[in-house]
């Protein structure tokens, strides 16, 4: 999905750069989606990267995008890397699936957009890429988010509370 929007941010935004982390079963097939689309030059998969690497790849990152994906055999779970990136200062795109939304506060940290949309997630992206002030005000307002709601006590007392209420079953 974000690979079809790339084809269109380029012509505005030639520097572009789209950087994929990580291994997974659609590799190939991304490949070659992003060589049918001539983008070559605007995508980057790195595959697998150690986490000193990850971070500077984090620390050049101006938006962090990801549209998760709803299948008959696969739902997007809770999605880490919004929290991963947002934590970071960065801010988020991602899609309404699965815990997704549970990580972007809309308007405030980032986006949330429907899935299997490249047009919505070329808006979004256009928007905090000709945004400087709003894209540093969302990243700084990501940070602070995620920080006061998935700190260590506010998890250990979300899972407390969970184990006391399966204990009264």
């Amino acid at each position: 999905i974000v690979i079809n929007s790339i084809k269109l941010i380029k012509e505005k935004f030639p520097d572009i750069l789209y950087i994929i982390i990580g291994e997974g079963p659609e590799r190939k097939s991304l490949e070659n989606l992003v060589r049918e689309q001539k983008i070559d030059k605007h995508v980057l998969f790195t595959g697998y990267v150690d986490e000193k690497l990850l971070e500077a790849y984090y620390a050049i990152c101006d938006i962090f995008v990801m549209a998760g994906r709803w299948t008959p055999g696969f739902v997007e779970g809770f999605g880490l890397v919004y929290i991963e990136a947002g934590l970071r200062g960065i801010p988020v795109i991602g899609t309404r699936v699965g815990g997704i939304p549970e990580a972007i506060v809309e308007n405030k940290t980032g986006f949330i957009v429907e899935p299997e949309s490249p047009s919505c997630i070329t808006e979004k992206i256009f928007s905090l890429l000709e945004d400087e002030v709003a894209r540093k005000k969302m990243g700084i307002n990501s940070a602070k988010y995620l920080k006061e709601k998935y700190n260590n006590d506010v998890m250990a007392e979300n899972n407390s509370r969970v184990i006391k209420s399966l204990l009264k079953l």
